[in-house]
């Protein structure tokens, strides 16, 4: 018998901490050569893994922190891709947060600033200990 579609994204999600331990431990090195083949079989399998948390569990950190992944392994020269996984990651994050406003601050910057610190928080070594705000 063939398993559901759902049952395999929940599974996906289940084991997500495998993936992204792997991924960790293979760290700057994906990043600094993203044209390798090692680096297209991660970019499929974040993409995988991103297609089971949206339908899961779309606010997630784990899902915040593959936004950021997909995001740097896109090809610098295929700036749509580029374009399409800062929009999710904005899309995520009104998810995770809510409604971003502050009187101060212009929402699109806001949005940003955000951005930026979970990325330094999720994709660093110790990012949470650098972090200027203890919060994910």
């Amino acid at each position: 018998k063939k398993i559901p579609k759902e049952v395999k994204q929940y599974w996906l999600v289940g084991v997500l901490p495998l993936f992204v331990d792997a991924w960790n431990h293979q760290g700057g090195d994906i990043l600094a050569d993203n044209g390798n083949e090692q680096a297209t079989i991660i970019r499929r399998q974040a993409l995988r893994m991103h297609q089971a948390l949206v339908a899961c569990h779309h606010g997630s950190t784990e899902h915040i922190s593959i936004l950021h992944l997909l995001y740097d392994l896109s090809p610098a020269e295929l700036p749509q891709q580029r374009r399409l996984w800062a929009q999710q990651l904005q899309h995520t994050h009104h998810v995770r947060y809510g409604p971003l406003q502050s009187s101060e601050i212009p929402t699109l910057d806001l949005i940003r600033r955000l951005m930026v610190h979970t990325r330094s928080v999720l994709r660093t070594q110790n990012g949470l200990a650098k972090a200027q705000h203890a919060f994910i």
